[in-house]
């Protein structure tokens, strides 16, 4: 009755199913029940015959699989710190920043110079043409060659900063010519409503400085564990001698 027990246990193991899948980042994830696959990904489904392992062996694949859900989990943390995070370039030893501005359906990429000592944001006028704004003059601004030039005032739909929308924006604009790096001037008036830090040694510009903090801490101890299962990978085996060397041993 033992014998025959022992048996049934081990065919079921033998023709047990595994279920495979592709999750959202390409990772091939393995599992046992079906209910275990998330309903978007089960017209993908892959079934394959579950070989019985060894009590290493299962060590070992849970070990793995434990490692690629951490570095999921990693990428994830990755992904969120992009959101909360510019790239920045600088012009001159000034930081020039990315911003983008929208009007109905038309969007633009611009890149503006961080201006602390600047009370408005000021756009080149130009770079708005095609978002069709509407605009009026406001009064006039000088050059630093004293020469005065019109100020023109448009509203845009929106004006994302890194996560933040501000929406509506109220901007200014003047005529530039020539070339230059940015399109205008980033001013106090839009940065007094978010939080920001100057990272210069990773070149970006955080904007919730203590929730980039936050998931860094948890990025590094996730890294931390993914390093100590590393280390803890089973040695292979040693491998048979040879036959060649099996008579030389007997020699």
């Amino acid at each position: 009755m033992l014998a025959a027990s022992t048996a049934l246990t081990v065919s079921s193991v033998v023709h047990a199913q595994l279920y495979e899948y592709r999750d959202e980042s390409g990772r091939r994830v393995f599992v046992d029940r079906l209910y275990k696959v998330p309903l978007e990904y089960r017209d993908q489904l892959i079934e394959r015959k579950r070989s019985v392992q060894t009590p290493e062996q299962q060590l070992e694949t849970a070990r793995l699989q434990q490692v690629a859900e951490l570095e999921t989990a990693v990428r994830r943390l990755d992904q969120l710190l992009e959101r909360v995070s510019s790239p920045i370039s600088f012009s001159n030893n000034q930081i020039v920043v990315p911003v983008q501005v929208s009007r109905g359906n038309r969007s633009r990429d611009l890149n503006l110079l961080l201006d602390t000592g600047a009370n408005r944001t000021v756009f080149h006028r130009h770079t708005l043409t095609d978002l069709a704004v509407q605009e009026r003059e406001v009064g006039a601004a000088r050059t630093a060659s004293g020469e005065a030039i019109p100020l023109y005032q448009a509203s845009l739909d929106k004006l994302q900063i890194g996560p933040f929308e501000i929406s509506p924006a109220q901007v200014q604009m003047l005529d530039f010519s020539g070339s230059s790096p940015h399109q205008g001037l980033l001013g106090m008036d839009l940065l007094s409503q978010v939080k920001y830090e100057l990272d210069l040694e990773a070149q970006e510009l955080h904007w919730a400085p203590e929730q980039v903090a936050q998931l860094r801490l948890e990025r590094d101890k996730l890294l931390n564990q993914i390093e100590s299962l590393r280390s803890q990978q089973q040695p292979e085996p040693e491998r048979a001698p040879s036959a060649t060397s099996a008579d030389d041993i007997a020699q």
